[in-house]
């Protein structure tokens, strides 16, 4: 449930002739700047003014402006040029733009953009452009925030308010200057890509909001996140053909199911299965779901659309149930902003039944009565029942991505065969498995050995020989021969690690300057057992090993079982942000271990 926002995307550096090095995308831009005034009536006139300079081929794509527009935005005053770098300057004419449409959009809401195509971008040229939007109310307000796709040398907000309109603003990463009621914020030299691309942003966002605002003719009031629940429930009221239609639906799906359970399973599978998500986020569709009658003639909507026809057959059955709006931004934390409905972006419904509270996401195939998409946990939400206030989607028992290796290594003879099992779960799952099950057999066998010898073990004649997969987990296995007859007696039999190798290739891609965070959880497990050890001569000790910070754990352990002697490696991290020190020493640390293996065995 996305507003149509006009984004200003920014990050920091210290000078130009260092920006034109790292702009991946050919362009700096030279200025950047918004002004904002507020009116007395709630709606809002916002003026753009744009400078890039194309410092490769790859920038002549910014010569191609989109600026999104709806029933509640209109455009104008476009005005802009290119200069070439003989001073030369080809001015915008009238047939260098035009409003784009597409099919079916005019029933939601009159999808729109303006295409705007400035001539003879070549390197070294300059583009300037400046436009006008008249936004009829307060809800299409900018959402100004970071991007690192090009570098920036100054960027400028310029926001302006009537007094009788309490007005507030969230900011970070900006510098400000504030007079009465009006306030100006400003960075300059902002870098375009990261020293690192995992490490954590530098927070520069400006999010925007109001005690009130009109929408649909209508008078909103906006103190409590309470108010912005009575705004959803006004907007999602149901006309009474919808309501027949829906107890009509339900009474179909109803019939045989012979338990509460099956009930709320056949309902979710029904929107889930058979309402095709389909992202409608333009016009008065950002904001006001589909009458569930068309939403069901249809079989598609958006993520509002599916979870209102989800509550509604739910409370047909006899079942609490309620939308429920969801923010999936990163930064800042809901809490700290004041409250607005356009920080929401996504709707799932809360239901109670059977004594217990389910939050369900029906537009989300990894989404089942059990559990909650991964990638929704710890994120905020408003259940929109007239009471609650904000709340987190909790983590759970699973993180959000989790692998596992299994290695069962056997001496025969020359040569060593081990058994394998690679394990994914929650979005690890979904990745791995869409990669790995379309390929043909010798292909996924290519695949195995291919992170087998990336890791350091002595892989041949890799066969996979079966493969699972089911909603939340992605499962292959198979063996591999290794053959060490060559192999220097004092250097044994060397057994790689997966685990590390993954930690140094996709977390630690390079030097950290500033803290580390991830998104998700992530759990690395890695298990080998070395069989029939009783043949060897082995002078080993058990032992365990560990490096434990707030939100990382690392356990590394040895120990015998019977004759045979058991790896086991654990990684976990919780998806906080990790001081630099801390994680740069947990990187130095297994860096040292990179071309260490679990053991050596002689023969």
């Amino acid at each position: 449930m996305k507003a149509v926002y006009f984004f200003i995307r920014t990050l920091l550096i210290p000078q130009l002739v260092v920006l034109k090095l790292v702009s991946a995308e050919g362009v700096v831009c030279l200025y950047d700047s918004t002004d904002i005034e507020i009116k007395r009536n709630l709606s809002a006139v916002v003026k753009v003014y744009k400078d890039f300079e194309i410092i490769s081929q790859e920038g002549a794509a910014y010569a191609e402006l989109a600026v999104p527009i709806n029933d509640y935005i209109e455009f104008s005053d476009l005005k802009g040029y290119t200069e070439l770098r003989t001073g030369k300057k080809i001015k915008i004419e009238e047939k260098d733009y035009m409003i784009l449409t597409g099919r079916m959009d005019r029933e939601f809401g009159g999808k729109k953009a303006v295409l705007v195509s400035l001539k003879s971008p070549s390197v070294g040229a300059r583009l300037h452009y400046q436009y006008r939007l008249d936004i009829e109310n307060l809800l299409y307000l900018p959402r100004i925030v970071r991007n690192n796709s090009h570098p920036i040398e100054r960027i400028s907000v310029s926001l302006k308010w009537p007094r009788n309109l309490d007005f507030s603003y969230n900011y970070s990463g900006f510098e400000k200057i504030a007079d009465g009621r009006s306030a100006l914020f400003f960075a300059d030299y902002l870098p375009g890509i990261p020293p690192e691309p995992l490490s954590c942003h530098d927070q520069l966002y400006l999010y925007l909001s109001a005690d009130r605002f009109k929408f649909d003719g209508r008078e909103y009031s906006c103190n409590s996140w309470n108010d912005v629940g009575i705004f959803y429930n006004r907007i999602s009221e149901q006309p009474s053909l919808s309501l027949v239609k829906i107890a009509e639906l339900a009474d179909r799906l109803l019939v045989n199911s012979e338990s509460l359970t099956d009930s709320l399973k056949v309902l979710f599978d029904f929107v889930a299965d058979s309402v095709s998500y389909v992202a409608l986020r333009i016009g008065s569709g950002d904001f006001i779901p589909h009458d569930c009658s068309q939403i069901i003639e249809r079989g598609f909507g958006d993520c509002k659309d599916q979870s209102l026809l989800l509550t509604s057959l739910y409370r047909t059955a006899g079942m609490e149930a309620f939308p429920v709006l969801l923010s999936t931004f990163e930064y800042p934390l809901l809490e700290s902003l004041h409250p607005w409905p356009a920080f929401f972006d996504h709707t799932l419904v809360a239901v109670k039944a059977g004594g217990q509270e389910f939050l369900l996401d029906p537009s989300d195939p990894l989404s089942d009565l059990s559990q909650i998409p991964p990638r929704l946990k710890g994120k905020r939400y408003l259940v929109v029942d007239g009471t609650s206030e904000l709340n987190i989607v909790p983590e759970g028992p699973e993180p959000d991505e989790g692998i596992f290796w299994s290695f069962i290594v056997k001496s025969e003879s020359t040569e060593t065969k081990t058994d394998f099992v690679f394990e994914y779960i929650n979005d690890a799952a979904v990745r791995r498995g869409n990669n790995i099950l379309p390929l043909d057999n010798i292909q996924k066998a290519e695949t195995a050995e291919a992170i087998l010898v990336g890791s350091g073990w002595d892989a041949y004649l890799t066969e996979v020989k079966y493969e699972t997969q089911v909603p939340d987990t992605f499962k292959f296995g198979g063996v591999f021969y290794s053959d060490y007859s060559g192999s220097d007696s004092l250097t044994g039999y060397p057994v790689g690690s997966p685990l590390v190798s993954h930690l140094i290739d996709n977390i630690f891609a390079g030097v950290r300057q500033s803290p580390y965070c991830r998104r998700n959880s992530l759990h690395l497990e890695e298990y080998v057992r070395l069989q029939n050890t009783a043949d060897y001569s082995l002078d080993l000790s058990e032992y365990k090993d560990y490096w434990v910070r707030e939100g990382l754990e690392f356990f590394d352990e040895m120990k015998y079982i019977g004759e045979d002697i058991v790896f086991r490696r654990v990684c976990d991290l919780d998806g906080r942000e990790i001081a630099g020190e801390d994680f740069n020493a947990f990187r130095d640390f297994l860096i040292s271990r990179k071309n260490q293996r679990y053991v050596f065995l002689p023969y």
